[in-house]
């Protein structure tokens, strides 16, 4: 076999080859919750891919936009309306 096909079977095999499988592994990769492995390949498809290297960039500035967020206050009405509805069900 010639060596370049061989050096693409075995690339193929060691990167996470689509842009989906990126986007199916991107919070835990971002959390840093992949396994060494994966989290290779991952790294090897970014290198590889600028279109999902621009996503991660993206995705990241997105999550920190909405870190600085302030948490929305639930209506003193949903408290009271879940806590009756408790009480019927005999939980409380």
């Amino acid at each position: 076999m010639k060596p370049w096909i061989q050096k693409s079977r075995l690339m193929n095999r060691l990167m996470i080859t689509s842009c989906e499988e990126i986007e199916e592994f991107l919070y835990a990769y971002v959390e840093d919750e992949l396994d060494p492995g994966t989290r290779r390949r991952f790294d090897m498809h970014l290198r590889m891919c600028p279109q999902c290297k621009t996503y991660l960039q993206q995705y990241r500035r997105t999550v920190s936009i909405c870190a600085d967020l302030p948490a929305p206050e639930a209506p003193k009405e949903l408290a009271d309306t879940t806590m009756e509805f408790l009480r019927r069900q005999g939980v409380c």
